[in-house]
Order: structure tokens, then C-alpha cells, then sequence
């Protein structure tokens, strides 16, 4: 989980990484 939230979070724009991080650390 953790590689795959840091894999979309660099396609994603900075924003959009902040909601994944804050999803997958749920």
C-alpha cells in the first residue's frame, strides 16, 4: 500500500498526493 500511495502521488499533482497520503494512511 505504501508504494503503490507513493507511485500515485507522483502522477498525481501535490494536492491530489496530499488526499492519497491521508487515504492510505487511514
Amino acid at each position: 500500500l505504501v508504494n503503490t500511495g507513493l507511485y500515485f502521488a507522483r502522477l498525481t499533482t501535490s494536492g491530489g498526493s496530499q488526499v492519497i497520503k491521508m487515504t492510505y494512511l487511514k
